[in-house]
């Protein structure tokens, strides 16, 4: 092979490599985990949960708000280091890492998804 064909055979390659890893991207399914089941057990652990926001708190440098799960009976609180624009009833998906604050569990967002 010369070296023509060497790089269009690599370039292919490469090609070929981002498209199978966006096909995969696009079937990954994030395990949601109920709200009622975020224990102490979960302490620093990452989590995704899905709930509608029952109340929100704007501070100067980070968003509070309060995510019922859609099958759960108790809500946590939701910590975002940046001022979001998000309203109550809202329906949402938090990704991001159990924390434990004031004796209270929380997570600390990595993402958050309006729905």
């Amino acid at each position: 092979m010369n070296e023509k064909e060497l790089l269009r055979f690599s370039i292919g390659i490469a090609i070929l490599g981002l498209c199978v890893l966006f096909a995969l991207a696009q079937e990954i399914d994030v395990d949601l985990i109920s709200i009622d089941t975020i224990t102490n057990e979960f302490i620093d652990q990452k989590v995704t949960v899905a709930g509608t926001v029952v109340s929100v708190k704007q501070l100067d440098d980070m968003t509070l708000f309060d995510v019922q799960g859609v099958d759960s009976v108790r809500s946590i609180l939701v910590v975002v280091f940046e001022q979001m624009n998000i309203s109550i009833e809202v329906k949402i998906v938090v990704s991001g890492t159990v924390t434990e604050y004031k004796g209270q569990l929380e997570i600390v967002a990595d993402r958050v998804e309006i729905q």
